[in-house]
């Protein structure tokens, strides 16, 4: 998942003269379907609980954006992420969640151990947006808090080969049998 990636920010939808040289997603995009005719929701939260729980934002009662530091709210644990129905399969899927969640808060009731809670086995990432501590440390692209599996901390890597080395290695490690892998790069959304 992008975040907050408009088409016309790729030459594949050709909407913007300008828009930035994107090679491998252009190649991808001609080997897809592009629709031209889609919704979305304004703000990231919403769209991620819709994304892995097949339901729109709005009935998952998950219609606005977490402000990760000081909001005690969550997806409710209730809501049935794709892992947790992949877990039930025969054979059980194994399953990790990387980079950007937003779906918790520091405050919320599950906190940093919510993607787990949710059903995925494996989850490393920032629980939002990267200048969301729970500190009063600053943190940037290159410099962020980092969730695994409910401990926190501290990265000095850029968010986006952080992300891209996990999803690697999560790989690496579950060439047999089925899993499920969901990548969020905090990239190209601002910091």
């Amino acid at each position: 998942m992008a975040d907050d990636l408009g088409t016309d920010k790729l030459h594949a939808y050709g909407e913007h003269p300008k828009a930035p040289h994107t090679p491998n997603l252009d190649a991808l995009a001609g080997r897809s379907v592009l629709f031209r005719n889609a919704y979305a929701n304004p703000v990231c939260s919403p769209t991620r609980a819709a994304l892995l729980t097949g339901r729109y934002g709005r009935r998952t009662g998950f219609g606005a954006i977490v402000e990760i530091a000081d909001d005690a709210i969550e997806l409710p644990l209730q809501e049935e992420l794709i892992p947790e129905v992949l877990e039930r399969s025969n054979p059980a899927w194994s399953s990790a969640a990387l980079g950007k969640w937003h779906l918790s808060g520091y405050k919320s009731p599950s906190g940093v151990k919510h993607p787990n809670a949710q059903g995925f086995e494996h989850y490393a990432g920032a629980l939002g947006n990267l200048f969301y501590t729970s500190t009063d440390r600053r943190a940037n692209w290159r410099e962020f808090e980092k969730v695994v599996d409910g401990e926190i901390r501290w990265v000095d890597e850029y968010a986006t080969t952080d992300t891209t080395n996990d999803a690697v290695d999560f790989l690496e490690h579950h060439r047999a049998g089925p899993f499920f892998l969901y990548v969020a790069y905090n990239a190209p959304h601002t910091p």
